[in-house]
């Protein structure tokens, strides 16, 4: 992580409150360890249900789930391998998100 960011700290320091990675955690995905850690850091320590997990992985979709956590899978088109369960919802791409069907806000320009 460090060296795939290094490039770009700034950036992500700007947009993120906290960061959490493979290296900050005992058990990696498909164990839901990772998110239940970043969502703890918030101050409200959110409800896994309240939580929304972007996701390109199978892991990933199903380390959401076995957290309770709703899960947006954007799956990799050269990984033909799926979740053991299905996500929430499967995007092509990140521009067809949806945020009120989340009850987010819209994005604005």
């Amino acid at each position: 992580f460090k060296l795939k960011t290094s490039r770009h700290m700034e950036l992500f320091q700007s947009v993120f409150s906290h960061m959490v990675t493979g290296d900050d955690v005992v058990k990696g995905k498909p164990d839901p360890e990772i998110f239940l850690k970043a969502s703890s850091l918030f101050p409200e320590n959110p409800n896994p249900q309240k939580v929304l997990v972007f996701e390109d992985a199978p892991n990933g979709v199903d380390a959401a789930n076995a957290g309770n956590f709703r899960v947006v899978w954007v799956p990799d088109p050269l990984n033909a391998k799926q979740p053991a369960n299905p996500p929430s919802e499967t995007l092509a791409s990140l521009n067809d998100f949806d945020p009120a069907a989340y009850g987010l806000p819209p994005f604005t320009d």
